[in-house]
């Protein structure tokens, strides 16, 4: 199943959420969620920095907290940082009030560290129209993706992950990584090679 591109059902249902972004430049946009980790943060940091490559780092609060000194290593490479709630919450299991807290309560601890443009990605993708249009009100971009890794999953062909990364990857596109322990195994395999024929077909990796 995966890499697994954002059904278009979906899309059209959700007209204002981001799922790629245009430009003219051969531009991929890389995102890593469910970080900050003390060392798949840092691998994938180092990974980056080879290429000169930018991304952006959906950060739980929760992790931001506990992590200080890893967030701030992410933002001073020059990534930006996004709001993915304080604990991970499903917007389909949490109430509207408490979903807005846990954003809110995210984002006081992103401006403790910098000042970056409002931008939110929901944990599991998962979202509502009205949930949205809540979010929107409050400030917030929300970016969702062209296609997921699926680097979580256990049993997964990392192999064919890179493969089909590699060779359907558009300009424009967002992929989407997880900078998570659970996440790791997959991410260390698939991230160098990744980098690497990416910037073999000449794309750009900038932040959102």
């Amino acid at each position: 199943m995966y890499p697994l591109r954002f059904p278009k059902i979906f899309q059209a249902s959700l007209p204002s959420a981001v799922f790629y972004k245009k430009n003219k430049n051969k531009t991929v946009y890389l995102t890593f969620d469910d970080g900050p980790s003390p060392e798949i943060t840092s691998f994938v940091l180092d990974e980056l920095k080879k290429f000169n490559a930018k991304a952006t780092f959906f950060c739980i609060g929760d992790k931001m907290e506990r992590y200080p000194e890893i967030l701030k290593e992410v933002i001073g490479q020059g990534h930006v940082i996004g709001n993915h709630t304080y604990h991970h919450v499903d917007a389909w299991k949490t109430s509207r009030e408490e979903y807005l807290q846990e954003i809110i309560k995210t984002e006081a601890v992103i401006k403790l560290y910098t000042q970056t443009k409002k931008i939110f990605r929901p944990p599991y993708g998962h979202i509502t129209p009205l949930r949205l249009h809540l979010i929107k009100k409050q400030g917030f971009k929300v970016i969702l993706w062209t296609s997921i890794a699926g680097d979580f999953k256990r049993d997964l062909n990392t192999e064919k992950v890179i493969k089909k990364l590699s060779s359907q990857t558009k300009t424009g596109d967002i992929l989407v990584f997880h900078d998570s322990e659970k996440a790791g195994d997959n991410l260390k395999k698939i991230l160098p090679e990744l980098l690497i024929n990416l910037n073999e077909k000449g794309f750009k990796l900038e932040t959102l």
